[in-house]
């Protein structure tokens, strides 16, 4: 599966514990997916001889789009600026 391979990839590029699927079309996929792609993310990646990686669905739902859009205009805003923060005197 290619999507398989391409986890694969990125797991061995980040060396990462967790990959998390989502989108407006996840629920439809999500058991077949979730069934074939760890087994074959296991034989393919390297990073799982090091630690195992879980594959699992956004707990989100299928407004993760909207979500995640929502998360980066609120960092933006609120989020310190490294120029605010220095100290004069």
């Amino acid at each position: 599966m290619l999507v398989a391979r391409a986890v694969a990839v990125v797991t061995n590029t980040l060396d990462v514990e967790r990959v998390v699927f989502g989108g407006p079309f996840w629920g439809r996929m999500s058991e077949r997916y979730l069934d074939r792609i760890p087994p074959l993310l296991a034989a393919n990646s390297a990073a799982n001889s090091i630690h195992g990686i879980e594959v699992v669905g956004t707990g989100v739902g299928e407004d993760v789009g909207a979500i995640g859009a929502a998360c980066l205009v609120l960092e933006h805003t609120l989020a310190p600026r490294a120029q605010r923060l220095l100290l004069e005197g």
